[in-house]
Parts: C-alpha cells; sequence; structure tokens
C-alpha cells in the first residue's frame, strides 16, 4: 500500500482469478487474528465461470462482502466518454447490472442467500474511482457534509446522506436495476465513495480518501475487539 501511495502502478484484479490475501494480526494487547480477503474479479460472474472456478467454502465463512462498482464500466458515464472518443480499452466493459445480478444468483445456487429472503452478510457497496471530478462532486465528501448542512431532517448522520447521495447517482447513471437488486437481496449493506490509492495522472504521490471505510463498517460487525484496537472508540468528556 506504501508503494502505491507513493506512485507505483497499482495493478488491476486478474479476469477469471480469484486471488486470496491471509493477513495476521499479532497485537501487544493481546489479540491475534488470522484472516483473509479474497478478490475475485468482477468478470468471474459472467453466470458460468464462477461456478466452477470460485472456493465456493470462501463464502461459507464470511464475515462480509465488499463490492466493489467501476462507475466508467457502464451507464451514462462510459457511453459519455465513449461519445468524446476516449480510450475505454483499461476499464471492464461488463455491465455493472449483469455482475450485481449474477453475484446474487451465484449466492443462490450455493446456498448463501434465498430467493426471496434478504441476505443477513453485512454489504459494502463501493463506487471506485470517486476521486474523478463529475464523480465526487456527486459523492465526495464536501458534496455529503453539503447535503446534511442543507438538510439535516433527511440527512441526520454523515452516512445516511452518503447512502442516499450514492445511491441516487447509480440510479441517475442508468444504474437502477443494480440498485433495485441490491436492496432487495441484501438487508444490511451501505454505499462508499472511494478513490484511487494509486497516484495522480502525472505520476506523482497521492493522498487516497475513503479507501479504509467499507472495511472500517463491516470490521467491528465481525470482531469489536479487533476493531476497538485498530480504530480505539473516542470516549468523550462529560
Amino acid at each position: 500500500l506504501e508503494e502505491w501511495y507513493q506512485g507505483a502502478d497499482v495493478p488491476s484484479t486478474a479476469q477469471l482469478n480469484s486471488q486470496m490475501y491471509p493477513l495476521l494480526i499479532d497485537s501487544n494487547l493481546g489479540v491475534r487474528r488470522q484472516f483473509s480477503i479474497y478478490d475475485i474479479a468482477g468478470e468471474m460472474f459472467d453466470g458460468i465461470t464462477a461456478d466452477s472456478e470460485v472456493e465456493q467454502h470462501q463464502f461459507t465463512y464470511c464475515d462480509g462482502l465488499l463490492l466493489l462498482l467501476d462507475p466508467f464500466s457502464s451507464g451514462l458515464l462510459r457511453k459519455n466518454r465513449l461519445s468524446t472518443g476516449e480510450n475505454m480499452s483499461d476499464f471492464s466493459d461488463m455491465p455493472i447490472e449483469d455482475v450485481v445480478n449474477n453475484f446474487i444468483n451465484y449466492l443462490v445456487r450455493i446456498g448463501r442467500a434465498k430467493v426471496n429472503v434478504r441476505c443477513q452478510i453485512p454489504t459494502s457497496v463501493i463506487i471506485a474511482k470517486a476521486d474523478v471530478r463529475e464523480i465526487k462532486r456527486e459523492i465526495g465528501p464536501a458534496k455529503i457534509y453539503a447535503s446534511m448542512k442543507k438538510d439535516p431532517e433527511l440527512y441526520p448522520t454523515y452516512e445516511a446522506a452518503r447512502d442516499d447521495l450514492c445511491k441516487q447517482f447509480l440510479i441517475n447513471n442508468g444504474l437502477s436495476s443494480a440498485v433495485d437488486n441490491l436492496e432487495t437481496q441484501f438487508a444490511n449493506l451501505h454505499y462508499f465513495p472511494v478513490s484511487a490509492i494509486g497516484h495522480s495522472p502525472d505520476g506523482t504521490a497521492y493522498e487516497p480518501w475513503g479507501v479504509s471505510d467499507p472495511v472500517d463498517w463491516i470490521l467491528p460487525l465481525a470482531d469489536k475487539k479487533l476493531a476497538d484496537i485498530i480504530n480505539p472508540p473516542v470516549i468523550e468528556n462529560k
């Protein structure tokens, strides 16, 4: 991560690949944990590949899902970029709606979700590349705080404003079916705008934002003791 922040190229998830990253945490406060993060390319959920290539047991012990959506892979943002002649070869061309729908169907087939019953696995829906200007002005931190200030009754918390603005962003960009499927299937989900974690276009170091938020929300639900060590709770003075 430190190398990526300083300008190293960030590799994309390989298509048709499921990569496991084991992490070991040994705290001097007496907490020792080992957990794994599985990085699965969205292209694997094409209705066929995942059934034979993704290890199903990893979902048996799953404490949370991180569903990353590239807003330039489908919808109006992609169409607008293509209309200007921009080269989109570095972006996935598999529609977000298909990835979401096929992923849900996959969870149903392996028994981790049921038809007409909302899945209880905590799910972070991540909107990537949120530092791009046309995305940041719609769902960036400044926009979220401004919406809270403008309508505190509608948005009493940062999370409420963030979730609603992110959903509206996806809907306004032609991805309403993806939002509907997510809201229908998952009982416990939140939306997170996340910047790139690599570097600026000129190769200089870049300070990312929002990168840890999706995990910071899931971690206390799975292991509060560990979460409190990583992010100590704020104690208010009375």
